[in-house]
């Protein structure tokens, strides 16, 4: 009994590093270069006003963006000034940083 128990918990502890080790490696690896990629910070409608494919953060031009835009609620919209507002002070670079200037002009 105690070596089942033993076992178990030498498992978890292993599954619990293997899970730390993947989490860490994917915050500051996403579009924007530091932080949370735009794909995990914006999902549903907001990440697809600007990305056309969420998975690698490729921007929608910037006149498909405009156009998606509009159709965001107030709230939305909020939470994308917001969330720019953070990562600007995070000097990003990639994906995030376009998505963020593209906001600034609306």
């Amino acid at each position: 009994m105690f070596k089942t128990i033993a076992v178990a918990a030498m498992a978890l502890g292993l599954a619990s590093g293997a899970f730390a080790q993947s989490d860490s490696n994917s915050a500051g690896t996403g579009a924007g270069g530091k932080g949370d990629s735009p794909m995990q910070m914006w999902k549903g409608p907001i990440g697809n006003t600007f990305f056309s494919d969420t998975t690698t953060g490729k921007l929608r031009p910037q006149a498909d963006v405009h156009k998606r835009w509009a159709k965001l609620t107030k709230a939305q919209k909020n939470k994308v000034h917001d969330d720019c507002k953070n990562v600007d002070a995070q000097n990003p670079t990639g994906a995030m940083a376009e998505a963020c200037k593209m906001v600034k002009s609306m």
